[in-house]
């Protein structure tokens, strides 16, 4: 993701991503709170080499992955309709 941050931080764009993939110290870029009761959601993938995709180690961590996906709770309906708030720039630290 740090190639989106790069990007975003060159004006070539825009972008929603996890706060945990915006690196503190890239000051080229704004962090703005999406309005909460969005209903967003994601979509995960696991990336692997191509030649290791059939080894057995891959297989297990995917199967795990998907054991944990299946966990995840859904979001209610009080969860998804909240009011929407306008968006506020943070200030770097």
């Amino acid at each position: 993701m740090s190639t989106i941050v790069h990007l975003v931080a060159r004006g070539i764009g825009i972008a929603i991503l996890p706060r945990l993939a915006v690196a503190a110290g890239e000051r080229r870029v704004a962090v703005l709170d999406l309005p909460h009761g969005l209903d967003l959601a994601r979509d995960v993938h696991a990336v692997s080499r191509t030649a290791s995709v059939r080894r057995p180690s891959v297989a297990v961590i995917v199967a795990a992955l998907r054991a944990a996906a299946k966990t995840m709770p859904t979001p209610g309906p009080q969860e998804t309709q909240g009011a929407r708030r306008p968006l506020r720039a943070r200030t770097p630290a």
